[in-house]
C-alpha cells in the first residue's frame, strides 16, 4: 500500500514515501499536557501516544502509567510486554514505567496500543505537597484580611 510521490519545491524534486496505516481511537487521561481521544496510526506504542498528548505535565508519575484494555483475545494478552494484571470486569491492566524506558534501562519493547486502549498517567508525590501549600496559603491570605478587618474596626 506505499505509493511514492514527487512533489517539486523550489526547484528540487521531492520524493515523499506515502504509508498508508490503519488508525485507531484510544484514550489518555491524566496528567499530560492534552488528554482526551486521540486517532493515531497502528502499531502505535504508548510513548507516541504520550509524546502525541504533549507529554507529561511536572505533576505526572512516569513511573506508573497504566493501559487498559478490554481483553478482546488470547493475542492481546499476550503481546502488551509489560507487567499485566487482570481487574475483575475481564480488563486487562497493563502497568508501564516509561522512565526506565526513557533513561534506556527497561528490558523489552514498550507495549503497543489497540483500538480502545486508555493510557492513564497518576499525579506523583509531590502533587500532594503542591495541593496542601496552595490550600494553606489561601488560608493564610483568608485569616490575614481577617486579621485586618478586625484591627482597622476596633479602633
Amino acid at each position: 500500500m506505499n505509493s511514492a510521490r514527487a512533489e517539486v519545491a523550489g526547484g528540487w524534486v521531492l520524493l515523499r514515501e506515502l504509508e498508508r496505516r490503519l488508525e485507531m481511537v484510544v484514550h489518555v487521561l491524566g496528567e499530560v499536557t492534552r488528554p482526551g481521544e486521540y486517532r493515531v496510526p497502528d502499531n502505535t506504542n504508548v510513548l507516541e501516544l504520550l509524546s502525541k498528548a504533549g507529554g507529561g505535565t511536572p505533576m505526572a508519575k512516569m513511573g506508573a502509567v497504566t493501559i487498559t484494555r478490554t481483553a478482546r483475545s488470547p493475542y492481546d494478552v499476550a503481546s502488551t510486554g509489560a507487567t499485566a494484571t487482570k481487574a475483575p470486569e475481564e480488563d486487562l491492566v497493563i502497568h508501564v514505567n516509561v522512565d526506565e524506558y526513557l533513561q534506556g534501562r527497561a528490558q523489552g519493547a514498550l507495549p503497543v496500543l489497540k483500538p480502545g486502549d486508555v493510557v492513564s498517567v497518576p499525579r506523583n508525590g509531590f502533587s500532594k505537597w503542591r495541593t496542601s501549600a496552595s490550600v494553606l496559603r489561601d488560608l493564610s491570605v483568608v485569616f490575614t484580611a481577617y486579621l485586618l478587618y478586625v484591627r482597622t474596626f476596633e479602633k
